[in-house]
């Protein structure tokens, strides 16, 4: 019965979570014409903090937008939103991005850029950089692209009311060179993974149910699973992790090792990612306070940080042998 139930309760967290149904994400070299941007529901339109003039032709509305960013806080971000004239409507979202900034500063550009879509269905959402040198239009367009896929999954959600429309596609447009799109997808689901799992009460994420949802995902991703009980990791003397363990009520307690093996099954890895999993820990039988215990739902984030680059590194077909 309590077997049947676990398996029952993985199969509807990996339903939910639906790691592959993630939106199509589509790219196109050159300039996009009209009949390509007339699928687009809103376009992010990214232009450097100084656009050369040159360029403004390039842009649908060049001179309405130039316009709309005379009168608008350019510091804003978006600096300024208008409507397409074709038949969609398509919104038109224009931000300016510095080209100096890091990976942080350029996902937290990308976070307030898709937020305005989430105002309307946002449908098929596209992406066009420009204004920059190849390389910076990459990594702008990706870094982009891995907001948006983040902005799509569903996390956790045990409300009655269905969460808004999502994100249905992502067309990246007007590039200068194709990106990697198969590495760009792998660590948006290696990241959604994570922060799934981490948000996850402990009612619903207990130690069968993370055990058995490894266990499935190994099947599904042709991992080698292993799972040690309390009485195997007693007699390999794992101590200070039984010392946590003992608060249980009872046995549930383990550890897991995953294996990725691209080619030869006994290969030695040449990465091993390692994270603690306890779950809730409450620091012993004598409880936390409520403040202290209000989070301790995350206790369990460096596993689910290491299973998610697993993933990912699974996804992207590295060829090397990793465990986790």
């Amino acid at each position: 019965m309590q077997a049947e139930k676990v398996r029952s309760e993985v199969r509807s967290l990996l339903e939910h979570m639906n790691l592959d149904g993630a939106p199509a994400v589509t790219q196109s070299t050159g300039d996009p014409d009209a009949k390509t941007l007339a699928g687009i529901d809103q376009l992010l339109l990214i232009l450097p903090t100084r656009m050369p003039t040159n360029l403004w032709q390039k842009i649908p509305h060049g001179d309405d937008v130039q316009a709309l960013l005379r009168r608008s806080n350019t510091d804003s971000v978006p600096a300024t939103s208008t409507r397409m004239n074709n038949k969609r409507q398509t919104a038109l979202h224009v931000g300016k991005a510095d080209a100096t900034n890091g990976t942080f500063e350029q996902l937290g550009f990308a976070r307030k850029m898709l937020a305005v879509t989430s105002t309307s269905k946002a449908g098929t959402i596209g992406i066009w950089v420009v204004g920059f040198d190849s390389d910076t239009q990459a990594e702008i367009s990706a870094h982009i692209t891995v907001a948006a896929l983040a902005m799509a999954f569903n996390m956790p959600s045990f409300k009655a009311k269905d969460a808004p429309e999502k994100i249905k596609a992502i067309r990246i447009v007007g590039l200068d060179e194709k990106i990697n799109l198969r590495r760009i997808t792998a660590e948006a689901e290696g990241n959604n993974l994570a922060r799934y799992l981490t948000a996850l009460p402990a009612n619903k994420l207990d130690a069968p149910n993370y055990v058995a949802l490894l266990k499935k995902m190994a099947s599904q991703n042709d991992w080698q699973f292993k799972k040690y009980g309390v009485n195997e990791l007693e007699k390999m003397g794992a101590g200070a992790f039984l010392a946590v363990a003992q608060g249980n009520a009872d046995k549930s307690a383990a550890m897991v090792r995953l294996r990725y093996r691209p080619k030869a099954k006994s290969a030695r890895p040449t990465l091993t990612l390692v994270g603690k999993g306890i779950i809730f820990d409450t620091g012993g039988t004598n409880l936390k306070p409520f403040a202290s215990m209000l989070d301790m739902h995350i206790d369990m984030g460096g596993s689910a940080v290491a299973v998610g680059t697993f993933l990912g590194l699974t996804r992207m077909k590295i060829d090397q042998p990793i465990d986790c």
